[in-house]
């Protein structure tokens, strides 16, 4: 009976970690393609430009 709690704190304890890292994961990879898209594009005027 004693370790039941502690098992209980420590699963939410994980299980808000890994919700957290999901999330975060998420917004990175977001973001990472956002800035990749808007890259791309600058490269599209600069190549425009050249030619």
């Amino acid at each position: 009976m004693i370790f039941i709690p502690f098992a209980k704190l420590e699963y939410s304890f994980y299980s808000y970690y890994h919700i957290y890292s999901f999330f975060s994961y998420i917004c990175f990879e977001r973001n990472f393609s956002f800035v990749y898209l808007l890259d791309f594009k600058k490269k599209k005027e600069s190549w425009k430009q050249k030619n």
